[in-house]
């Protein structure tokens, strides 16, 4: 039947190479942190912020919601969940294999993930959360510290590209520092890719 009607059958990959190219997963990275990185402890500062700022809540909704935006599909919800550069090839890829005649399906929908660790904390200061906006390093005057054992790094813009106004720390909005948590989700949730019909999984792990 999948013959006749011309769906396929198994993962092929130079056939299907596009799907290849769908950022869901990073095994070196996820190898890299699992091998080096022991974490936070719990009671560690920046370890309870993460928990009473209830970042962790957070998470657990952009995990979720960044699974089910890739498969209903909906590539512009894509840009609540993902920086504005991942959103784009994200939203690429999704539309690369619809257009192909596959489909992304989800399995294992979890509310609640069973774990999310805190790797590391990171501090910015002087600069977008959108990394996108903010040019290259050599536009800025870089120095390094310390919070409360986080490293933080400030960045000044050099004189040529310095476009603050001196009345810039009055707004409402005006946030100058970035905390960057690095998180290891555990999670039963995943993604697979099935064929044109869809009577056979092609891709797909239990990563």
């Amino acid at each position: 039947m999948n013959a006749r009607v011309g769906a396929d059958e198994t993962f092929n990959e130079r056939k299907h190479a596009y799907v290849l190219t769908f950022p869901w997963n990073y095994p070196e990275t996820v190898d890299r942190y699992n091998s080096s990185f022991p974490g936070l402890s719990d009671s560690a500062y920046w370890a309870r912020y993460v928990e009473n700022s209830g970042s962790i809540v957070d998470f657990n909704k952009l995990f979720r919601n960044f699974h089910q935006c890739c498969a209903l599909p909906d590539v512009d919800g894509l840009q609540y969940y993902c920086e504005g550069k991942l959103a784009t090839v994200v939203g690429s890829s999704v539309d690369r294999i619809h257009f192909h005649g596959l489909d992304i399906e989800m399995a294992n929908l979890t509310v609640e993930q069973p774990s999310i660790k805190v790797l590391k904390v990171e501090i910015n200061h002087g600069i977008s959360f959108e990394r996108d906006a903010n040019g290259t390093e050599d536009r800025y005057n870089v120095s390094t510290g310390s919070i409360l054992g986080a490293p933080t790094t400030y960045y000044t813009p050099k004189e040529e590209f310095d476009t603050r106004h001196w009345l810039d720390f009055m707004e409402d909005d005006h946030k100058p520092y970035n905390i960057c948590v690095t998180t290891m989700i555990d999670s039963p949730m995943k993604l697979f890719v099935q064929n044109q019909n869809y009577s056979k999984i092609l891709f797909g792990s239990t990563d």
